[in-house]
């Protein structure tokens, strides 16, 4: 069985990287607002993740064929300040859920590669069911540190629960090596893309990444088309033909 690989574009000296993942989920908020903040940042492709058990597909991004699973790299401030300090940001995205059995072996190479980038700190984002209303964002912590972060951001802790897919594998890797990972988990729509419930997302986001500042209006605007174009199907369907005749 063939292993993934990790396609390097360029080496970039980082400034101590938060790296954000999102893999999809429950309305695709964690594809959604990954792929968002890398484009709004105007982040450069820095490396991808191929692999044959892949579904075969390149994804053209600004002329360029990239890879299902993507890692851009740059300042959160979208322009590199001669004295910062501030973190610089790590953005792993794809519109591809990987398979239970391979999960394992992307996770791994992954990890792997975030590592050799700089990484000490990971945050993965998940979406999760938000038909019940009083179903809340929550964060989850590989770490005491981690969990601390989360209460300090005023991120409820998850308690008891489950997480699945590459997510959940690096919160227990984490947990096992001693690496910081958090999580968080933002109800969403679960039939329809949910670009509302991912710009609640950046918030929360700015809370936990020093000096990240995104604007979200755009996400709104495309929440408000969704909705809007939902009411109009709505409003067909309840005009449908049994009131032909009447």
């Amino acid at each position: 069985m063939s292993e993934p690989r990790v396609i390097w574009y360029s080496h970039k000296e980082l400034n101590d990287p938060i790296a954000v993942v999102g893999f999809p989920s429950v309305g695709l908020v964690s594809s959604i607002v990954t792929s968002y903040v890398a484009r709004d940042l105007e982040l450069e492709a820095t490396a991808g993740i191929a692999w044959s058990e892949f579904p075969p597909y390149t994804l053209v991004q600004n002329s360029r064929p990239l890879p299902p699973v993507r890692i851009f790299a740059g300042p959160v401030s979208g322009v590199k300040t001669r004295g910062s300090r501030k973190n610089d940001v790590v953005i792993v995205t794809s519109e591809m859920a990987p398979k239970p059995e391979q999960t394992d072996g992307l996770t791994t190479e992954l990890m792997g590669a975030l590592n050799e980038m700089g990484v000490r700190e990971i945050l993965c984002i998940e979406g999760i069911p938000g038909t019940d209303p009083t179903t809340q964002l929550m964060g989850v912590g590989s770490t005491e540190a981690m969990r601390r972060k989360l209460a300090d951001a005023r991120i409820p802790v998850m308690q008891e629960g489950l997480v699945r897919g590459v997510t959940g594998v690096m919160l227990y890797e984490g947990a096992a090596e001693g690496m910081d990972v958090s999580c968080l988990l933002c109800p969403a729509n679960p039939q329809l893309p949910d670009p509302g419930a991912a710009a609640g997302l950046v918030e929360p986001l700015m809370a936990l990444i020093p000096g990240l500042k995104i604007d979200t209006k755009p996400l709104l605007a495309e929440a408000d088309a969704i909705e809007k174009k939902m009411r109009e199907q709505q409003a067909q369907e309840s005009a449908g033909p049994g009131n032909i005749y009447g």
